[in-house]
């Protein structure tokens, strides 16, 4: 507004004022999508599903978690992103028997050399196990 002084206005204390009531999300990690939509409809939201799926520690074609997570304003869109399995804990293939064949670098004591702070790994022929 030209000619009228800018003037700073504080935040507003109550950020109802500023985003409308806000409403805790159900958490419905690792649930059944059709589950998950139910629970966050009933609790007022309208609900979206990203058809991409992302690494998460649930169960592949389960839930992975929600945007937002916590709270939004009430009434507000709440996305269900579902997991890739990626992350799942359980069996896995273990430690590779295969030798790494490309050397690797390990870090050198300070005053261990000559000013290079790393020293060069050959690859081993037999797998090493690490506890």
């Amino acid at each position: 507004m030209r000619g009228k002084e800018s003037r700073d206005w504080p935040p507003p204390e109550d950020l109802d004022l500023v985003y409308g009531p806000r409403q805790d999300i159900p958490d419905v990690s690792c649930m059944p999508v059709p589950a998950a939509e139910e629970e966050l409809e009933e609790a007022g939201f309208e609900v979206r599903v990203d058809d991409e799926p992302v690494d998460s520690s649930c169960p592949a074609g389960e839930v992975a978690g929600t945007t937002p997570d916590g709270s939004t304003t009430r009434g507000g869109v709440v996305t269900i992103h579902i997991s890739n399995g990626a992350d799942s804990p359980g069996p896995g293939p273990g430690p590779s028997p295969h030798p790494t064949l490309e050397p690797t670098l390990r870090p050198r004591p300070p005053g261990s050399g000559t000013g290079d702070s790393t020293d060069t790994v050959q690859p081993s022929s037999s797998p090493t196990s690490v506890s």
